[in-house]
């Protein structure tokens, strides 16, 4: 896939220009309010806009939008090197040809930025000297808007009685969000509790993330592959054929492989790590139980839900963990595929 990628010559800044023009805000137009990450890529700020461009403010996905938005800057491509750009920079790139989903994170627009104020640097903590550096020679920041707060905190903070259904509705969001990726031949391959938003007030899902995003050549998502372009945001979260193919590519060579169902295995562990208690904790537990194989009972058993009040709410909530199982199945071909995940729930919303 990075070959196919690589075939095509426009520039990280032209790739940019497709997902949405350059508008005429500036950066002296946003205020600084927090810090949202800072990583080997990637440096995300939460800001206020305080200006009246008409972009951020037309009809479409703007439109709603209060002024807080997060701003991700994106280092100078001279110096940070086009090859590095292009693949931690999917989140852009691969934008562009999803067309717009109420469940997808779309950007508002991209500006210029010759630099950084003072206080933006200054929010990035001094052991992160490669993010400093990186704040200190921007070249573009992507506009994206406020989505909500992610997962866990969202159903942490909902009372027992309404959690069944509340989360009944938003997995089936993730679901189609989810679907709507893969039916445009891209893997998201970064699918977990950060890169699932949730806002309080209104419920909407909206994934996040694609940093670690992927084009397929095919609707089958399928593309040739090595150890070094098989990348998976959080490890956790790997589904075991990729785990396994990784290490059998680990000496060299290269395969073909269809990423088809891996961004469902990931949403449903996400899905139920998420509900389980404070106490429980199943991400970077799937090893032992592949090894086993396990069913709804068994994870039930070692990985508990807390009991719903009603009967109803309870034979709700074992369809929903019969379908997390279904999408985890270790044997790929015998996996739930998030459309027919999305067919099986919705008797339960209608």
């Amino acid at each position: 896939m990075q070959a196919h990628l690589d075939e095509d010559s426009r520039s990280f800044k032209e790739e940019l220009s497709t997902m949405s023009a350059l508008i005429s805000a500036s950066v002296s137009d946003f205020t600084f309010e927090q810090l949202l990450g800072s990583g080997s890529s990637c440096i995300a700020f939460q800001v206020l806009y305080k200006g009246t461009t008409p972009e951020l403010y037309s009809s479409g996905p703007a439109a709603s939008l209060s002024k807080k938005m997060v701003m991700k800057v994106v280092p100078n491509c001279e110096n940070t090197g086009e090859t590095l750009l292009r693949r931690k920079y999917m989140e852009c790139i691969t934008l562009s040809v999803i067309p717009h989903h109420p469940n997808v994170i779309h950007p508002l627009g991209a500006i210029a930025i010759p630099r950084l104020p003072e206080n933006f640097v200054a929010a990035i903590p001094k052991e992160r000297s490669p993010c400093r550096e990186m704040a200190l020679n921007p070249s573009v920041a992507i506009l994206f808007p406020l989505c909500g707060i992610t997962l866990l905190k969202f159903l942490s903070a909902l009372a027992p009685a309404n959690i069944v259904d509340v989360t009944l509705n938003v997995f089936k969001q993730a679901l189609e969000a989810v679907h709507h990726i893969e039916s445009h031949s891209v893997v998201h391959r970064d699918i977990q509790e950060s890169s699932i938003l949730v806002d309080p007030e209104t419920r909407k899902v909206t994934i996040i993330g694609f940093e670690e995003a992927q084009r397929c050549p095919d609707t089958n998502l399928e593309c040739m592959v090595s150890h070094a372009t098989l990348p998976w945001g959080t490890l956790s979260t790997m589904p075991p054929e990729l785990d396994t193919l990784r290490h059998t590519l680990k000496g060299g060579g290269s395969a073909m492989f269809s990423y088809s169902k891996c961004d469902s295995f990931a949403l449903a562990l996400t899905f139920y790590n998420a509900l389980l208690p404070p106490d429980h904790k199943f991400i970077g537990t799937r090893r032992n139980l592949y090894m086993h194989g396990f069913t709804t009972e068994t994870l039930l058993t070692s990985f508990p839900l807390a009991p719903p009040p009603s009967e109803s709410q309870r034979a709700t909530q074992r369809i929903i963990v019969d379908v997390l199982v279904a999408m985890m199945h270790p044997d790929k071909a015998s996996r739930m595929s998030a459309l027919d995940a999305i067919a099986t729930l919705r008797f339960l919303l209608e």
